[in-house]
Formats: structure tokens, C-alpha cells, sequence
């Protein structure tokens, strides 16, 4: 239950600065200046995109249109998640077993069970932290994707540095 609320303060922490930073994006550009070449498409929002990710995986990936990332990003996912099924339903096997052993004889039990209870506790939460890290990765990534949904990649523009008389020079084409 504590980790629950240490995720839930997270991402109460996360999306206050989110929507601060769409906010100051928001004052910087007067209304009037803002202007949107045909050629480029809708813009995307970064709120929009880390939101969706929070609800469902992968859609903030979807909603900026990289859609190769979404079938990885479910993967990765559903990998661990299933691999924290697995090591839990091991874990409570093993437990329900070492605790049948433990007796009035032997109030430690069978402590060859009680390691693999131990084994596969371990291996669970070890997947549920890695299942967290993958979650907070592909957040970054749907926010990044967003905010650089209108980036020009052309091949006009271009940076060379070319050496010159007084050292290297920098040229940049645009």
C-alpha cells in the first residue's frame, strides 16, 4: 500500500509541472503571433500526450503518431507485467507451502522453501519496479515526441564544421 501512495505522489508531482509548463509555453508566444503553416499539421500538446500515456501505454505514442512505438512499448509492458504474475503466483505457492511445514517441532519450517518463497518475492518486485521505470520512460517519451511533433528535419537545414585559417568555423545552412 505505501508504494501505491509513493506512485500516486509521483504523479501528482508530474502533472502540476506539466501543465505549468504548457501554461509559460502559452505566454511566451503572443495569440496573435502564432501562426501555423499549412504544410505542417496539427501541433500536438504535451499534456495531451503524457496524460494518455498515464491512462493507457503506448497511446500518447499513438497520439503523436509514432505508431512503430506503440507495439513495443505494450510489449515491454506486457512482458513484465506477466512476468510479476508469474513470480507472484510462485511466490504465494512457495509460501503456502513453507508455512504447511512450519509445526510445533520445527518452528522454522523447511528453510529451503522458505528461499524459494523468498526467490520469487524478490523477482516480483524486481519486475513491478521495472514495470515502473518502462511506465515513467515511455511518459518522457510521449512529452518529448509532443513537444517536438513540429521539428523540421529537412535536409536544408545543415550544420558543418569546416576548418579554416583561424581555426574551425561553424557553417549553418538553413
Amino acid at each position: 500500500m505505501p508504494r501505491l501512495i509513493h506512485i500516486a505522489l509521483l504523479i501528482l508531482l508530474f502533472v502540476p509541472s506539466l501543465c505549468a509548463q504548457e501554461q509559460a509555453d502559452s505566454l511566451q508566444v503572443p495569440p496573435a503571433a502564432v501562426q501555423m503553416d499549412v504544410d505542417e499539421g496539427p501541433e500536438k500538446t504535451t499534456l495531451g500526450a503524457v496524460l494518455r500515456s498515464a491512462v493507457l501505454p503506448g497511446w500518447g505514442q499513438f497520439y503523436n503518431e509514432s505508431y512503430w512505438k506503440v507495439p513495443i512499448v505494450l510489449g515491454i509492458t506486457g512482458v513484465f507485467i506477466y512476468a510479476m504474475i508469474d513470480q507472484h503466483q510462485q511466490f504465494v505457492e512457495y509460501s503456502d507451502l513453507y508455512d504447511a511445514t512450519i509445526t510445533d517441532d520445527e518452528p522454522a519450517g523447511d528453510l529451503r522453501l522458505k528461499s524459494f518463497r523468498e526467490f520469487y518475492r524478490d523477482g516480483r518486485d524486481e519486475n513491478a519496479w521495472w514495470l515502473f521505470v518502462v511506465y515513467l520512460i515511455q511518459l518522457a517519451d510521449a512529452y518529448v515526441d509532443a513537444a517536438l511533433f513540429n521539428f523540421d528535419v529537412s535536409e536544408e537545414t545543415s550544420a558543418t564544421v569546416v576548418p579554416s585559417a583561424q581555426g574551425v568555423t561553424l557553417q549553418v545552412r538553413f
